[in-house]
């Protein structure tokens, strides 16, 4: 991740992280992106816009690659700490009912093995909110990629809007010659583009893809035309 330079017009941002030592600071950098995209979506830089949402797809794979592997490693956890917890009740319902034993020894003991219980029942908690999976009904695939997919197709139909149609075939290409193992098609993105512009007529929709609603919201008169143009031809 730290091998992926900013988007043009945005400088690497830092902060002091663990022993002081300075850490790349990712999500600022996002927010940044993300707020430098309505400047040059207001100047027409096309181009420019183009890299920042490549620069913004790839940041979103690789996040979604270390959270995964993040996810792994806790899940591997999960068994040992269960077995530990455990071992720490066993250890301490058979203190509780020993006789002949040092009470204060004893009531030391137990403290200790309430405390190691209740930090070991907190990490299966937190481990589970981690790794917990959506329910029924719920989207599994993030949503981050659809909004910068949905955005990307905007980005050219208004682009070439006047001369053309929009290519989703020229979206689907340029995904995979900067992310490879993208597996996006261009039926795909054709698909994606009509159920995200269906779900931003509603407030709940905006909220969920704010790539392609600011996009959307400085490009509304070059929509427009796009869209007149499109009527005008035979």
């Amino acid at each position: 991740m730290d091998k992926i330079s900013p988007p043009p017009g945005i400088e690497r941002q830092y902060f002091d992280g663990p022993l002081g030592l300075r850490t790349r600071n990712r999500k600022r950098e996002h927010e940044l992106a993300v707020e430098n995209l309505e400047l040059l979506a207001a100047k027409r830089d096309y181009a420019t816009v183009r890299l920042t949402i490549i620069w913004l797809w790839m940041w979103a794979q690789v996040t979604q690659a270390v959270t995964q592997d993040s996810q792994a490693d806790l899940e591997a956890e999960l068994p040992e700490i269960k077995q530990t917890l455990s071992l720490y009740g066993r250890e301490r319902a058979m203190l509780s009912d020993a006789r002949g034993v040092d009470e204060t020894w004893r009531n030391e003991r137990l403290a200790v093995l309430d405390d190691m219980i209740e930090k070991s029942m907190r990490a299966v908690a937190a481990i589970g909110r981690a790794i917990k999976q959506p329910g029924p009904g719920r989207p599994r695939r993030p949503e981050v990629f659809d909004d910068l997919i949905a955005a990307f197709a905007l980005l050219v139909a208004v682009q070439h809007g006047a001369e053309r149609p929009a290519s989703y075939r020229e979206v689907a290409e340029a995904l995979f010659f900067w992310s490879p193992e993208s597996s996006v098609k261009a039926q795909q993105v054709r698909d994606i583009k009509r159920t995200v512009t269906t779900r931003m007529r509603t407030e709940a929709g905006r909220a969920r893809y704010p790539v392609f609603t600011l996009l959307s919201r400085v490009w509304a008169s070059d929509l427009r035309r796009v869209q007149g143009n499109r009527k005008s031809r035979p």
